[in-house]
Parts: structure tokens; C-alpha cells; sequence
């Protein structure tokens, strides 16, 4: 597992946005924890475990994205448990990097996002058409702003 920043009240439940089915494994999305509009974050741990990568390959992947993203990670509590969250990026970037690994494939990046829309249509849901399209703008292009 990845070392995570500290997420302040451990003792809070926090909700998925929603829990789907991504390659053979349930992945939870969850509201980011920025205050600002942000898309949805995923369990890094579900994520993991949808890839259903080898022992050698998770912890190569780990080993690079520790560096990158410990600054955005999250250790959060939810009803299954203490999980680690991290940005839409970060899944990108761990997807990406097991497809050129040849460990997935581009469908299984098809299927993340397919969720990942859900989960945005879900967030956004109480929003205008207006509205929606503003969030998510805003949303994409503050992808990688750690503030």
C-alpha cells in the first residue's frame, strides 16, 4: 500500500460518489477533498486491484507514482474499511503506464472513464446543463493544481 498524507478526522465516514465494476473488481469514486471544483477521485486501492497486475508490477508502479503523488493522496475511512484516494490523473497515469506494460488494456481505461462519468454525472447532478459544463471545465483545467 502506498504511505498517505494524514486526512485530518479519521473517525469520519465518507460515502462513495458510486462503486462500479472496472475489469473483474468493484472500484469506489469519491468527491474530491479540495475545495475546489476537482473530477472524481478513485480508491487507489480498488484501483490496484481492478488491474489485477502481478506482485513485481504493483510495486514498480508504487515505486514510481510515490514520488509524484504523495502529496495528493489521501487516507480516508469508509464503511469497508481505510482506503487511499487519489485524483483522476493519478488513475490515468497508472492505467496508462500498465497498458504500455502490456499488464491492460486501452478497454480497461474505456471502462474507468465510463465510471468516471458516472460518478462526474452523479457529483454534478443537482447542477444546470449550465452549470455541469462550468463545473467540469473548471474541473478539467485545474487537473493537476494541488491547491
Amino acid at each position: 500500500m502506498i504511505a498517505a498524507t494524514d486526512c485530518g478526522n479519521m473517525t469520519e465516514i465518507i460515502k462513495p460518489l458510486i462503486v462500479g465494476v472496472v475489469g473483474a473488481y468493484t472500484l469506489r469514486m469519491f468527491r474530491s477533498p479540495r475545495p475546489k471544483p476537482d473530477l472524481p477521485w478513485h480508491s487507489v486501492d480498488d484501483l490496484q486491484a481492478c488491474l489485477d497486475l502481478p506482485r513485481q508490477v504493483r510495486r514498480q508502479l508504487q515505486r514510481s507514482m510515490i514520488d509524484k503523488w504523495q502529496a495528493d493522496i489521501m487516507t480516508i475511512t469508509t464503511d469497508d474499511g481505510i482506503t487511499i484516494i487519489g485524483p483522476h490523473l493519478m488513475a490515468q497515469g497508472i492505467i496508462r503506464a500498465a497498458v504500455k506494460m502490456g499488464c491492460s488494456t486501452p478497454k480497461f481505461e474505456d471502462e474507468y472513464v465510463k465510471l468516471g462519468i458516472v460518478a462526474m454525472r452523479t457529483l454534478t447532478g443537482v447542477l444546470s446543463s449550465e452549470m455541469q459544463y462550468r463545473f467540469l471545465l473548471a474541473a478539467y483545467e485545474g487537473q493537476g493544481d494541488r491547491s
